[in-house]
């Protein structure tokens, strides 16, 4: 990612923000976050001083930022989206603490949009994987972000000494398209 790259991306909401980071570094300090490092990473990986982020213009990192009462904004995590497939992406959610809560739950919902809305959308579906001790992850993303359990990948992820399985989450533009079109039914 160059540090211009797509540099006047925004979608804003009430609480939150969304735009494509200006440098790989601050998707660095995100990603090694103490609050996030640990739930992001196996058994064997690099230090959180070691940890490169895979720099490469297929990965969207889109950076979230919480609105300040009285003006201005502060960054409060980065989501990855990495395709899959042609039309399928596999989506990666980091938010620090003090992104949890409306800014989370509004951010979710500002990046399906990014990724469904138009008539050229990002995917036609996104996908993630979470593991099974990452029971906040998995809330987020059934519960706020309307993800449907699709399967379990069985010992899969390495963490603690432990093989743990991985549910399988996903949710389809039909499906978002259902929910978010006006006068439409829903799901």
């Amino acid at each position: 990612m160059t540090e211009d790259a797509d540099a006047s991306f925004l979608i804003e909401g009430k609480h939150a923000l969304l735009r494509r980071p200006l440098r790989m570094g601050r998707v660095r300090e995100i990603l090694t976050h103490p609050a996030i490092y640990p739930w992001i990473t196996e058994d064997g990986a690099p230090e959180p001083t070691e940890f490169e982020p895979v720099d490469d213009d297929l990965i969207h990192y889109v950076e979230v930022f919480k609105r300040i009462e009285g003006g201005g904004e502060t960054s409060v995590g980065v989501y990855m989206l990495m395709p899959l497939y042609q039309r399928c992406m596999e989506i990666h959610t980091n938010i620090l603490p003090q992104g949890y809560g409306q800014v989370a739950h509004e951010a979710i919902h500002l990046l399906q949009a990014y990724a469904f809305a138009g008539t050229d959308p990002l995917a036609d579906k996104l996908v993630s994987r979470v593991p099974e001790d990452n029971r906040r992850a998995l809330s987020y993303a059934t519960v706020t972000a309307g993800f449907q359990v699709e399967g379990v990948n069985r010992a899969s992820y390495l963490r603690g000494g432990k093989l743990l399985d991985q549910t399988w989450v996903g949710l389809t533009r039909a499906e978002w398209l259902a929910r978010n079109t006006p006068g439409s039914p829903g799901p």
